[in-house]
């Protein structure tokens, strides 16, 4: 009778194959990988560009977040750590389900806002639809990593030394020392072609802020939290076009304002509100026009056209 020895078994067990991640599988990663080092990117330009507490206070955990799925996800597909991918795959799920909520309660909010037709228009549906892409993009790369971090710890069974393959310490370092410097050049480049945060009686083709066709005589200034305040010079068809074509935020078109005519003086900031130990004006006063103005808390959005001088003001402010 034969016999077959413990060692035998194993040598038959460590001579199976180890598992190699699908092509898919390695598409979605390198994806996934370069897509969050490049909103990491974005997101610190944005915070050098225009400070903002309120980002500023999550934004180490979102770093941090984004940081450690990279590494997770370049641990668990390239390295076969199993742990690393289920690490990496409960991420994805996180991430996908938040954009998932985002979308489905910005289309609620139009939905029970009665705002159908704002829903419809093309540039509201088209940010929903890249929302639903994004949250199923996140969400195959999760359970697709998943199924690898399984298949892993099934490999584990016969393969009982499967580890993350370390190389060496030079390499690891090098690789970092060039992702870090790629990094750093994005974030440079982003920040240098930043558009200006403030100019005066400028084309309105040279102005980083939306306009309708035909605006000159351009003064603008940004302020802290996304604030922002401008005037031009436009007619009286042009701009009801502009402010029905949908301005502000989707919370304040969804509330279905509409323009008016100025029956009482209407008080309006102007750029110069953004711009601190400036000389330029701060509001203005109109009595004869047309107004926009929607307020919720400490959020609002207003437009005022002077019918006398033919000159359009804007005014957002998140505070």
């Amino acid at each position: 009778m034969n016999v077959i020895s413990p060692s035998m078994g194993n040598a038959t067990s460590y001579n199976r194959p180890l598992p190699r991640p699908s092509i898919f599988l390695i598409v979605l990663s390198v994806i996934t990988i370069v897509a969050v080092l490049l909103f990491i990117c974005l997101l610190i330009a944005g915070l050098i560009v225009e400070p903002n507490f309120f980002v500023l206070l999550p934004s180490p955990f979102i770093i941090l977040f984004g940081v450690v799925l990279v590494v997770q996800l370049y641990r668990g597909v390239f390295c076969r750590v199993a742990s690393a991918a289920s690490c990496a795959g409960v991420q994805m799920y996180v991430s996908g389900g938040s954009l998932l909520a985002m979308a489905v309660g910005g289309t609620g909010e139009a939905l029970y806002g009665g705002t159908v037709d704002l829903l419809m228009e093309s540039s509201l549906m088209s940010l929903f639809i890249v929302f639903f892409i994004l949250a199923a993009c996140c969400l195959t790369v999760a359970r697709t990593t998943q199924l690898w971090g399984r298949k892993l710890r099934k490999a584990g069974r016969y393969h009982p030394d499967l580890i993350a393959r370390k190389g060496s310490l030079p390499r690891k370092v090098l690789a970092c020392c060039g992702v870090l410097a790629v990094m750093f050049a994005t974030t440079a480049i982003l920040v240098y072609t930043s558009p200006p945060r403030y100019g005066e009686h400028v084309d309105g083709s040279a102005a980083p802020i939306y306009l309708p066709k035909g605006a000159t005589d351009v003064s603008f200034a940004r302020g802290n939290r996304g604030c922002v305040a401008y005037e031009f010079t436009i007619d009286e068809p042009a701009f009801r076009t502009w402010v029905e074509s949908g301005i502000g935020t989707f919370e304040s078109r969804c509330a279905g304002i509409f323009i008016r005519e100025i029956e009482e003086p209407f008080t309006i900031y102007r750029y110069g509100i953004n711009i601190r130990g400036a000389d330029a004006p701060s509001e203005i006063t109109v009595s004869e026009g047309l107004y926009y103005s929607w307020s919720k808390e400490d959020r609002g959005v207003h437009a005022v056209f002077d019918r006398t001088t033919n000159r359009a003001y804007y005014d957002f402010h998140s505070y």
